[in-house]
């Protein structure tokens, strides 16, 4: 049998301190995943989705989770106007 593979998209909302500075922004998620569970993902803040401290954040970044973790990071490079 093949190994089954896909892809996703998303969308996230995250709230918390970037850098020290406090607020929501929303992620655009899109990736791919294998049948072994695991999962390459790309993301990216939606223009003029932040608030608070954190109004006029741009950024992207991507992430890998593997099957069974229970906690992985993300990487996001980012700029805060």
């Amino acid at each position: 049998m093949d190994e089954a593979n896909g892809t996703f998209t998303g969308l996230e909302l995250v709230t918390g301190t970037l850098d020290g500075r406090a607020g929501t922004f929303v992620l655009a998620e899109r990736g791919s995943f294998t049948a072994d569970g695991t999962v390459h993902g790309h993301i990216e803040v939606v223009e003029g989705t932040g608030t608070g401290d954190l109004a006029g954040l741009r950024g992207t970044g991507s992430f890998v989770y593997r099957n069974g973790q229970r906690a992985f990071p993300y990487n996001l490079d980012f700029e805060l106007g």
